[in-house]
């Protein structure tokens, strides 16, 4: 239990580090990538949140989510690419 707890706290580590890096690069080069500092911002926040017990499980239901989305956006994206001219 120990151990999961050490390996949540890193990946935390892990996603501020992107939020950082991902503030650097916009203010340095451009701010096409602004929206990378909201979805990293997000997901540093449910790494921390997997920290209670429950809260878990509610994240495996947004992966679900998440996946039925990314998989209906590229269904979309495949069709408007190659759709007759």
């Amino acid at each position: 239990m120990m151990n999961d707890k050490a390996t949540i706290y890193l990946t935390s580590l892990v996603g501020f580090g992107a939020v950082v890096l991902t503030l650097i690069t916009t203010f340095l080069h451009t701010t096409l990538i602004g929206y990378m500092v909201i979805l990293m911002l997000f997901c540093t926040a449910l790494i921390i949140l997997t920290l209670k017990g429950h809260f878990s499980h509610h994240i495996e239901n947004l992966e679900k989510l998440f996946f039925v989305i990314t998989f209906i956006v590229i269904i979309c994206l495949f069709i408007i690419r190659f759709r007759p001219v």
